[in-house]
């Protein structure tokens, strides 16, 4: 990328979208996209849609087939294709997403996790074929990421689950894929 000899040292002069799962979603799924507004020197990115999620702002470009929360909360409503967007500062950036149908279904225990300082708890993941038979879920199958890195983290990733580790107080949540489903889990620390 160029840059005008109008860009200001550390001005924001990009802005980049990161969707999880990076593969489509089901219809009735939901996870984060998460977006950053980079700048042209060291450090590059200058916030993200984490950090200031007012900054931004999302749009799909069909909502019939998916839609976009302004903190970046995608939800997959029919089987199709969609380009989500986020803008800051009167940059954007965007990933192309298509929903598929799928008869598989999952969850993840528990549905929602409270944790005091520095507690550590075990997320697992339990998926069921189109069958309704139960699925040996092996490494690769489940992928878990945790939208706030400062309030808790994934401190160990298993075939079919994960531990998560609370740092700070505050709200968060780890969006989860287990097979071809995934969804968002909601985390709090006390």
């Amino acid at each position: 990328m160029a840059l005008s000899s109008a860009t200001a040292c550390g001005d924001v002069v990009a802005v980049h979208v990161y969707p999880f799962p990076l593969c489509g979603l089901t219809v009735g799924d939901s996870a984060y996209a998460t977006a950053n507004a980079d700048r042209s020197n060291f450090p590059v990115t200058a916030y993200t849609s984490v950090t200031r999620p007012n900054a931004f702002t999302w749009v799909s470009s069909n909502p019939e087939v998916m839609s976009v929360s302004q903190s970046g909360l995608v939800h997959a409503i029919s089987v199709g294709r969609a380009t989500v967007t986020a803008s800051a500062e009167g940059l954007s950036g965007s990933a192309d997403l298509h929903v598929v149908p799928s008869a598989q279904t999952a969850k993840i225990t528990p549905p929602s996790v409270i944790l005091g300082l520095n507690d550590t708890v075990l997320v697992t993941a339990t998926a069921w074929d189109s069958t309704g038979v139960p699925m040996n879920l092996v490494n690769g199958q489940t992928l878990f990421s945790v939208l706030d890195y400062r309030v808790a983290q994934v401190w160990e990733s298993l075939p079919n689950g994960a531990r998560l580790i609370a740092f700070e107080k505050g709200k968060t949540a780890l969006s989860w894929r287990a097979g071809e489903r995934c969804g968002v889990l909601s985390v709090v620390v006390r």
